[in-house]
């Protein structure tokens, strides 16, 4: 079994380390790899390399890398991460029977992921989660996710009559997950924010979750807003994936830095 805490002081560590909260998305499609000029793998080293002053870690989206040659890639781009101290996170929203689960965690353990991201929504949210604690992954369950047709979701009822979501982030708690994502989208007068916000939130501080926070950037969400809400930022890890990656100003080395610094330097003026 894993220290259950390992995760939450890697995160602790590493943005006190790097004073920053700010986790950088990388997501690159062929167009975006295309246009900078080189390989996949050039386009990434090139992009971790230009923010890693400023950002406290990566998050993959493994959709965008299926490619034949992309395991190593990633074996790669992870340990040139670690030499950088970045966290890494790998991002599937890994979601299927228990058996098929553990492949899928064991491969991310295998390629050197620092967490992993969970979306168990077949209801074997305890058994995943005690799968990756044994594997040493941190586990970031979905929780208030950033895209709009989740709201259509928020409103669903169990037997209990609880909310979904509520019953699947309250399981989680109990289970002993690391993380949860909370989307920098929402109201902060939403009342289900406000919930989750509660649920999550505990006297004895150790017991807090992570909150891993998309949506900031492209799909509307503002630091400001979101730093106004009540979060503690402390415990938040704010990912901005396209808004960094692709940022209006150029797609280029200097570009990356500069946003990046720009965005640590707002998030850190909240702290």
């Amino acid at each position: 079994m894993k220290d259950e805490n390992k995760f939450k002081q890697l995160f602790k560590e590493l943005s006190k380390k790097k004073q920053s909260v700010l986790i950088a998305g990388l997501d690159p499609t062929s167009a975006i790899v295309d246009g900078y000029g080189g390989s996949k793998m050039d386009f990434a080293s090139d992009y971790i390399q230009s923010v890693s002053d400023h950002c406290m870690g990566i998050k993959i989206n493994l959709a965008f890398w299926q490619d034949d040659s992309d395991n190593k890639n990633l074996k790669n781009i992870i340990s040139e991460c670690k030499k950088l101290n970045l966290l890494c996170i790998l991002d599937s929203k890994i979601a299927d029977i228990g058996s098929t689960n553990k492949v899928w965690l064991e491969s991310q353990k295998n390629l050197g992921a620092d967490a992993s991201t969970l979306s168990p929504y077949a209801g074997n949210i305890e058994e995943i989660i005690t799968q990756a604690n044994e594997l040493g992954l941190g586990s970031i369950v979905m929780g208030l996710m950033s895209n709009p047709e989740f709201k259509n979701e928020m409103c669903f009822k169990n037997t209990n009559g609880d909310f979904l979501w509520k019953h699947r982030v309250s399981m989680a708690l109990k289970s002993g997950a690391d993380a949860f994502v909370l989307g920098g989208t929402y109201n902060p007068s939403d009342p289900n924010f406000q919930e989750f916000l509660k649920i999550t939130t505990f006297d004895d501080s150790d017991k807090n979750p992570i909150y891993l926070v998309p949506g900031i950037g492209t799909q509307g969400g503002k630091i400001s807003a979101f730093a106004s809400s009540g979060v503690d930022l402390t415990r938040c890890m704010i990912n901005v994936g396209r808004g960094l990656m692709q940022p209006e100003d150029g797609v280029n080395k200097n570009t990356w830095k500069n946003k990046s610094k720009q965005l640590q330097d707002e998030i850190n003026s909240f702290l």
